[in-house]
């Protein structure tokens, strides 16, 4: 399966040669629970330091939110998660 191409709406160059693009996006892929929205808190047991964390659930590519949605599943021993494709956002407010 070729990569998709994205269009490129803006990109600059720091000094450390690296290059960083705005690309426009058609769909995004986001892991529900339950079909709900949802969020997974990282955090130790033993210390607050550095305090919670948070994973990430909105992908851009759908088999990365395919893999997410698959790993919690088999970490959290159900069938619970699942993928849905968002689209048409342009315009929203």
């Amino acid at each position: 399966m070729p990569k998709k191409s994205f269009k490129i709406l803006d990109e600059n160059i720091g000094n450390n040669y690296i290059l960083n693009q705005i690309v426009e996006i058609n769909d995004l892929y986001v892991v529900l629970y339950e079909n709900s929205f949802f969020s997974i808190k990282i955090s130790n047991k033993l210390t607050d330091h550095p305090g919670p964390k948070y994973k990430k659930m909105v992908f851009v590519s759908e088999n990365q939110a395919t893999k997410t949605a698959k790993k919690l599943n088999e970490k959290f021993k159900t069938d619970k998660f699942s993928v849905r494709k968002i689209s048409n956002f342009k315009n929203f407010e």
